[in-house]
């Protein structure tokens, strides 16, 4: 009858309302854990960038064998592979 299917719509629609506030509360928390996250990685990179500044600033003559080194070895390394994909 009309009665049963106008009671039917209203639980429908109530229905939908709860599952978009549901959705709407998960997605804030979804949000906030991001945001959370992202600060924590900024905060971590920071402190490395620091840190890494500090060891420069302490031991330059290391810092800068160790930077050259680090360059060399990459370079050999890309050198090689490269080379064997050619052949």
């Amino acid at each position: 009858s009309f009665e049963q299917g106008k009671g039917l719509l209203e639980q429908g629609q109530r229905y939908a309302k709860q599952t978009a506030e549901s959705v709407r509360d998960y997605s804030q928390q979804v949000g906030q854990s991001l945001k959370d996250g992202y600060e924590s990685v900024e905060q971590r990179v920071t402190d490395g960038v620091g840190e890494a500044q500090e060891m420069v600033r302490s031991r330059p003559v290391e810092s800068l064998s160790t930077a050259f080194a680090t360059g060399l070895l990459t370079g050999v390394v890309l050198s090689l592979l490269l080379r064997s994909q050619r052949a």
